[in-house]
């Protein structure tokens, strides 16, 4: 803390106590959130996943405070279907798909939230409601978590949505060979006739004595006519070439969406350093998420709303925040961090570790 000419031991005791605060504020869904549903780390969790599945997610600030509690920063979740055009307007070059930008320099100005759901009957334009993405002190009233791989998108898509069609093709193929399967596991048999007669089961569901018959089970004994005989139909499934097709999909859209196959799949069968390199590959995906996404759009900005609360109800004491934006900017710098990456093997986790500090301690 060299810019705000703190001792060591004034920066330690300013940021343990303002992470205690954090975490009073974080673990209670009174305080954090304003539906009072869920805390921070479950919120973070919904809105990752719900731009996983939707394509993006609307996260609001509102200032609230519910009665019994300290604080008045909240975070509201919004489904990404309600950011949309109000009905009966036309898209522009600057207003579509429900955000709108600013002439001049290109920047989101405000998002169109529907109050309800975009599809309701009876909508009118007076059913769409504007949020300023900044507010006058130039703080963010809108967090958007979406993955942007082009510039000057305005939206996200979904983590599934370049291989949908192929989701969908594997699908049918699934349900097409589970059928098959379930009917070819019935014993089906045929009468082999050498003669004219109805034989035992007969037209119409019934027997050549005209007792009915609807279909065949366990222990069944039939009559059969001079000149018949009993055949087995051998059935053709499970098909031995369809897992191996289904595992090449799969391992075609693991590719796309950047999670190897045996993540995927929760399979991990080859070797251990097949299953230890996998699980290497998906944490760098898990990693990029982390500090591209949920940290610089989520966790980052709801904190330092409640920073700016906490300091200006004399609760923090942190001179200059309110005046100097170099200084708040220093008051604010955060490092969030996750779950560790999961261990296969810990013994031999460890071992390497000794290994590699013993090799970076020789001279």
């Amino acid at each position: 803390m060299k810019l705000l000419d703190w001792s060591q031991d004034q920066s330690v005791d300013w940021s343990e106590t303002t992470k205690e605060r954090f975490q009073l504020w974080a673990q209670d869904p009174r305080e954090c959130d304003l539906a009072r549903r869920r805390n921070f780390y479950q919120g973070q969790s919904l809105a990752y996943r719900t731009s996983l599945s939707r394509g993006d997610t609307f996260v609001l600030l509102p200032r609230r405070k519910h009665p019994g509690t300290t604080w008045a920063t909240k975070f509201q979740i919004i489904e990404g279907d309600r950011c949309c055009m109000p009905r009966g307007t036309t898209e522009t070059d600057t207003f579509s798909q429900g955000v709108e930008l600013d002439p001049a320099t290109g920047c989101v100005q405000r998002y169109w939230f529907c109050k309800k759901y975009p599809r309701s009957v009876g909508l009118t334009s007076d059913d769409w409601m504007p949020v300023d993405a900044w507010d006058a002190s130039g703080s963010r009233q809108v967090l958007h978590l979406m993955h942007e791989d082009r510039i000057d998108l305005r939206r996200g898509y979904p983590l599934l949505g370049p291989v949908i069609q192929q989701l969908k093709q594997m699908s049918r193929l699934s349900e097409s060979e589970l059928a098959a399967a379930v009917v070819c596991s019935f014993f089906a048999v045929g009468v082999e006739k050498n003669g004219s007669g109805p034989g035992p089961l007969g037209p119409k569901g019934v027997d050549y004595k005209g007792n009915p018959v609807k279909e065949l089970g366990p222990a069944l004994i039939a009559e059969f006519q001079p000149g018949e005989k009993l055949v087995t139909i051998a059935p053709n499934r499970p098909n031995g070439a369809f897992d191996p097709f289904w595992r090449s999909l799969m391992g075609q859209i693991s590719m796309r969406i950047q999670v190897p196959p045996e993540v995927l799949l929760k399979k991990f069968e080859s070797s251990y350093t097949a299953a230890r390199g996998a699980l290497l590959q998906f944490w760098k995906f898990v990693l990029t998420e982390r500090e591209n996404l949920l940290a610089p759009n989520f966790c980052q900005p709801l904190y330092e709303a409640w920073l700016a609360e906490e300091v200006a109800a004399g609760r923090i004491v942190a001179p200059g925040f309110f005046r100097d934006p170099l200084l708040r900017a220093a008051y604010c710098s955060a490092r969030w961090i996750g779950d560790n990456p999961p261990i296969l093997d810990p013994l031999k986790e460890v071992m390497a570790s000794e290994e590699m500090i013993a090799w970076a301690s020789k001279p």
